[in-house]
């Protein structure tokens, strides 16, 4: 079976490496101009989906829905990684979740996305790697009628140097964004998507997570997880009109 690192764009993107200049247009010229085609293709955009735009996109690779805005749910949001995703699926017009801690951060990306793009935003600050966070989340969209239908779980964090000599409960956190939260967050979801046919999940993963990693050990273990959580997933619901990469 052959299992992809993720990727932006089609390019292989380690998460905590990831990052672009202020005020630049993104990652290419591609994706920094889907908000001046989009108005002016808005027809055959409706009609045809994503893929008029942009035929590679790692989100069209995801599902084709029966509509042609799903909604996206994307943790850690608030920069890097997650703030390219969400300017990728706002500029493909999707109606975005955006959660993260960083509440000021976090409302940054949502006006500067919907200025851009000018697609419905909601934010849910939240730390993820409490306990309870994922119930408050799953509570909240609840309360606001929201569910997402595609997933992407993006929120995580690494720490450097000798795991007997971090702080042990800095590392347990890591284990409860990287891994715990994750899992319940695909868990929660993913019944849903199989049961209407259609959805998808991206779970960020890294190149880390091809092999062992002294001087950050435990952050490189929780991305083997992920890949080998997914992957197995990606297996079982073969034919369920819901599709699972990293």
């Amino acid at each position: 079976m052959h299992f992809r690192p993720s990727y932006i764009n089609g390019l292989t993107v380690p998460q905590r490496e990831f990052s672009w200049p202020e005020g630049e247009d993104l990652l290419d010229p591609e994706i920094s101009q889907i908000s001046r085609l989009r108005p002016q293709f808005q027809e055959e955009y409706a009609a045809n989906g994503p893929s008029f735009l942009r035929p590679n996109c790692p989100l069209d690779r995801v599902m084709r829905e029966k509509t042609p805005f799903p909604t996206v749910l994307i943790t850690g949001a608030s920069g890097g990684i997650g703030e390219a995703f969400a300017h990728v699926a706002a500029g493909e017009g999707h109606p975005l979740i955006l959660v993260a801690r960083t509440e000021a951060e976090l409302h940054r990306v949502r006006g500067v996305v919907i200025a851009r793009y000018a697609v419905p935003v909601t934010v849910i600050v939240l730390d993820l790697s409490k306990p309870g966070a994922c119930d408050e989340l799953a509570n909240e969209l609840e309360a606001r009628k929201l569910a997402p239908d595609i997933l992407i779980n993006n929120a995580g964090f690494g720490l450097i140097g000798k795991a007997a000599e971090l702080p042990r409960e800095n590392q347990l956190q890591m284990i409860d964004l990287n891994v715990r939260a994750l899992s319940d967050l695909t868990l929660r979801f993913l019944p849903a998507m199989i049961a209407k046919g259609s959805g998808g999940i991206i779970n960020v993963a890294s190149t880390a997570g091809f092999m062992p990693g002294p001087n950050m050990a435990v952050y490189f273990a929780t991305k083997a997880y992920v890949m080998s959580f997914t992957e197995a997933l990606f297996e079982e619901t073969k034919g369920s009109g819901v599709t699972l990469t990293t």
